[in-house]
């Protein structure tokens, strides 16, 4: 059985909480705040994480961090951004690749796709990226790839009535990536 937590008082009370509880706009630390609120009422964080829909962990971490460091420890804790696996250099030549078909840097294919990218850098940069990686890096390049449906199964949906109206289709036939992009970001993947 888990030991009850009990809320230090050195952090204010029940009424400061609630007070707090009725203004705060950001929903995380209502809800956190809620949690602190309800241990202050006497609820184990076992109830308190059932009326949530909480994990039990979770909520006693909140009231952990609360006692520790009061309603800044309730706040969210800022991670350091990930390395990139990719530097500027491949990035911008990624980009270039991207312009032109898949035909233009020598792969047999008409559109490039997230395992195409994949495939392609893995050969030319000798790194190996996970298809997760490939669409990260379609996304950051500000590239998006429409919605497809199986060849199959575009027919049956013609016949029935189902299709994307005529304007999507036809976006759809004069590109399959479509470009936004902005290179004053810092490549992040």
């Amino acid at each position: 059985m888990l030991k009850q937590i009990e809320i230090e008082s050195k952090w204010g009370t029940y009424e400061q909480v609630l007070g707090l509880y009725k203004t705060e706009r950001d929903v995380r630390i209502k809800i956190r705040l809620l949690e602190v609120k309800l241990c202050y009422e006497g609820k184990k964080s076992e109830e308190i994480a059932e009326l949530l829909s909480e994990s039990g962990s979770t909520v006693r971490e909140h009231l952990k961090r609360y006692n520790r460091h009061g309603y800044n420890g309730l706040k969210d804790i800022p991670h350091p951004e990930a390395e990139s696996i990719m530097n500027d250099m491949e990035m911008i030549e990624i980009d270039k690749a991207l312009e032109s078909s898949p035909r233009a840097v020598n792969i047999n294919k008409s559109n490039w796709t997230g395992p195409l990218l994949k495939q392609w850098i893995e050969k030319r940069f000798v790194k190996t990226v996970s298809r997760t990686t490939a669409y990260n890096i379609l996304n950051r390049l500000r590239y998006s790839i429409p919605d497809s449906l199986p060849r199959s199964v575009i027919p049956e949906l013609i016949r029935d009535g189902d299709a994307p109206g005529p304007a999507r289709k036809e976006k759809r036939k004069k590109q399959t990536l479509k470009q936004k992009r902005n290179f004053g970001q810092k490549w992040q993947i």
